[in-house]
């Protein structure tokens, strides 16, 4: 599947350090300029974020972990606008719960289930 080699090449590009600083990154914490997804769910699941700008982050994180995208840039400063999470069961999944997101609030996932299903800390 073409798509899933896309995001498994963003992954390694990211993973060797090539992305400009601010651009995508998974982490422990939440940057306060990034457009975060946090797994309080019991399964790892495949995680996408996308920030304003184009800045994209896609992975597959464990339970408790976080994937964020965007952030502080060293030239434009902190993210602005609305991006958005998504969750997915796995890479090649097709159905999975988006949302919209804003900079510095970390969407907490605390239920996964298909077809936009899915239960979040706020909700």
């Amino acid at each position: 599947m073409p798509g899933a080699r896309r995001h498994r090449l963003f992954f390694l590009i990211g993973a060797l350090g090539l992305l400009p600083p601010g651009t995508a990154r998974a982490q422990d914490t939440a940057d306060t300029d990034a457009i975060c997804i946090r797994n309080a769910t019991s399964d790892t699941l495949y995680f996408v974020a996308e920030a304003t700008g184009g800045a994209r982050m896609a992975d597959t994180v464990a339970p408790g972990g976080i994937l964020c995208a965007g952030g502080r840039h060293p030239v434009t400063g902190p993210g602005t606008g609305r991006g958005t999470v998504a969750a997915f069961a796995d890479i090649d999944a097709i159905e999975g719960c988006s949302r919209l997101a804003e900079p510095g609030k970390t969407q907490v996932l605390i239920e996964y289930q298909d077809f936009d299903r899915c239960r979040w800390s706020d909700q």
